[in-house]
């Protein structure tokens, strides 16, 4: 299967963005599902990606009931890659967005044994992987939220084959089947009770936003001869590694003379943590 497979080796196996529309657990609620590559994408398109979603959720989706952030059930900590990614997400789709998280550990296996050595091993539980990310959260984004849902559902357990090999494994680990239904219900339940996400003030930005472009709120702005006027105008800077905007000049032509002139012009200083700025022209 070309989408939603297990992908293996150093390439991305999700390569670009997908989208599905189906029925949850097979015969559950209709569902819309956005599949993205995940962090540090083999071909360097995580921005790209990043802006394919919102671009489609501005335009198609119109609103999103969960982002759902899967990680590997192996990861023991944030990667930088993981953080950068993030932080592009939520500068584009603001803070809001984590109203809507819920964590996704996957390949957390639910037998008895797995249970066992990942307690003996690696002293790790459920709850403490739970508290674990959501302290991740906080201290390497700056997560406000009280704390983002945790789910554990292991894309590979095959309680839906129809191989009578596998049927046997499922037949034999009772725990693991009880704990996927399990997960797999929370995880609906919680995307149902949560309001839906909705794309604006910088989602709703033009596309060439977040390629640098000024966008002007308010283009249009009435006065009298000879007023002072004032535009104002953000300009998206991004977050380290990604586009932004350094150098920043306005031109105004609207002398008898029909000549350009320069009324304002910066240099953007990559530790300015303002993203706006006001032009006048008097």
């Amino acid at each position: 299967c070309e989408y939603f497979s297990v992908g293996h080796g150093s390439r991305s196996h999700t390569t670009e963005t997908f989208w599905a529309v189906g029925n949850y657990m097979g015969k559950g609620g209709c569902i819309t599902l956005v599949d993205t590559p995940g962090a540090s994408d083999s071909e360097g398109r995580d921005f790209d990606h990043a802006l394919e979603m919102a671009t489609g959720l501005k335009h198609e989706l119109t609103s999103v009931d969960v982002f759902l952030l899967m990680f590997k059930g192996t990861d023991s900590r944030f990667v930088s890659s993981i953080t950068k990614l993030l932080k592009l997400y939520e500068s584009i789709f603001s803070e809001d967005l984590w109203h809507n998280a819920i964590t996704e550990i996957s390949y957390w296996k639910w037998d008895e044994t797995s249970v066992e050595d990942r307690l003996d091993e690696q002293e790790m539980n459920a709850t403490i992987k739970h508290n674990q990310w959501n302290k991740e959260y906080q201290e390497k984004l700056g997560v406000k939220i009280s704390q983002v849902p945790t789910v554990y559902i292991d894309p590979i357990f095959p309680i839906f084959s129809k191989n009578e090999k596998k049927i046997r494994k499922v037949k034999r680990q009772p725990e693991a089947v009880e704990k996927f239904i399990f997960h797999s219900s929370l995880l609906w339940n919680l995307a149902t009770a949560m309001p839906p996400f909705y794309c604006k003030a910088k989602c709703s930005a033009p596309s060439g936003y977040f390629l640098g472009a000024p966008w002007v709120t308010h283009p249009i702005v009435k006065g009298r001869l000879g007023s002072v006027q004032v535009l104002s105008c953000q300009i998206w800077k991004g977050i380290v590694g990604t586009a932004s905007t350094d150098n920043v000049q306005w031109k105004f032509n609207g002398t008898i003379e029909m000549n350009e002139i320069i009324i304002y012009e910066k240099r953007t200083d990559v530790s300015d943590t303002q993203n706006s700025f006001t032009i006048t022209h008097q």
